[in-house]
């Protein structure tokens, strides 16, 4: 993977990180699912 590529992965991944997970980490792995989910469709869409 180029640089560039790898780069632009790594700042979507910390963004999304930096917004979503409150306290270092959800609940369970359904609340992860469902953040991730309204995420995607609603801020990207």
């Amino acid at each position: 993977m180029p640089l560039c590529r790898a780069a632009g992965a790594e700042s979507c991944w910390s963004r999304l990180k930096a917004e979503l997970v409150e306290n270092g980490a959800f609940r369970s792995l359904e609340d992860a699912r469902i953040e991730l989910f309204d995420y995607i469709e609603c801020y990207y869409n």
